[in-house]
């Protein structure tokens, strides 16, 4: 059981191994996991909050979707590249070495390329994913401010009832202008603070 195990791995391991593309198939399949999981975890985690979760969810699944078509693209312009120059060269075999070593320049020049390539393409994408979270927050608010609005129609219509006045002088009479100079000169020596 363990030797199948060993010779199912090993399959694996020659699958990804072996062959022209094997940098370019490692490489994409990474970045394939990591636009799935990376964006599930953030989104799982607890301590933030929804939008900020979402906009970062959203940053590292539009960051491997940039990437997976770079590594291809580079992989396939390094090996146009090369089999262009040693074409009439080299024999049959040196030129499939030339493929795989050049298939592998080409995704190492990609990881490279792929922060500069972001810093082009997110921006745009992502003022108009906050732009978008923004509305849904507004609408949202609107929303709110309806319902709140509905309740205090339906408040409105229950009787209101005045406040008991125990004293109709001191309710009547007004402030005047002596009276406030007064309150004012008579609290103006106050200290506030040391």
């Amino acid at each position: 059981m363990a030797f199948k195990k060993f010779t199912s791995l090993e399959g694996i391991c020659n699958y990804f191994g072996k062959g022209e593309n094997a940098a370019l198939v490692v490489t994409t399949t990474v970045a394939a996991f990591k636009g799935i999981f990376r964006p599930t975890f953030t989104l799982m985690d607890k301590k933030q909050d929804p939008e900020s979760k979402q906009y970062a969810a959203f940053r590292e699944l539009l960051t491997e979707v940039i990437a997976i078509p770079t590594y291809i693209a580079f992989d396939k312009i390094s090996k146009w590249l090369t089999t262009s120059v040693y074409k009439n060269n080299v024999s049959e075999g040196q030129l499939k070495n030339i493929k795989v070593t050049s298939g592998f320049i080409g995704v190492c020049i990609a990881a490279l390329a792929i922060p500069a390539i972001c810093n082009v393409l997110q921006p745009p994408v992502m003022d108009a994913f906050k732009k978008h979270q923004n509305s849904k927050k507004t609408k949202k608010g609107l929303d709110i401010n309806l319902d709140n609005n509905s309740a205090v129609i339906n408040q409105s219509k229950t009787v209101i009832q005045k406040p008991e006045i125990t004293n109709p002088v001191a309710a009547t009479k007004k402030q005047s202008a002596m009276d406030v100079y007064l309150m004012t000169r008579n609290s103006s020596g106050m200290r506030v603070g040391n």
